[in-house]
């Protein structure tokens, strides 16, 4: 039985792994080190040593995979990042601050992008909730 839990895991978790795609990946991964307590057991239980060595760095990369293919925290940027060109004179950016400030409530508060030096950058806003 304990071959058969080998066999089924492992082989299928290495079939998962070669067939590409994040999601395929990863789900073999996780087969994979499912059937790593077996490994273990049958390696010892015979006295093969170097099969039970082999069976940690198996271990080893299984968790690496995941690690490696699991959810990705993904990273903010922002949403339109205009060319200097393109933006408004630097009236016309007074003006859209003053029209976005009289929209908002008394409770929320407008954000301007600035450099570490403190200087405005133009063209980036953010309303906080």
């Amino acid at each position: 039985m304990i071959q058969f839990f080998i066999l089924a895991l492992s082989g299928g978790g290495f079939l998962l792994i070669s067939l590409g795609g994040q999601r395929c990946r990863m789900a073999g991964f996780c087969l994979t080190l499912a059937g790593q307590p077996f490994w273990f057991y049958e390696t010892a239980l015979n006295g093969q040593w170097g099969m039970f060595v082999l069976t940690c760095v198996y271990t080893v990369s299984c968790l690496i995979g995941i690690v490696k293919n699991g959810p990705k925290k993904e990273k903010l940027r922002p949403i339109l990042d205009p060319p200097s060109d393109i933006l408004p004179s630097p009236e016309r950016q007074e003006q859209i601050k003053k029209a976005i400030k009289k929209v908002l409530d008394d409770d929320r508060r407008l954000f301007v992008r600035t450099d570490e030096n403190g200087k405005e950058l133009p063209g980036y806003f953010a309303i906080e909730d």
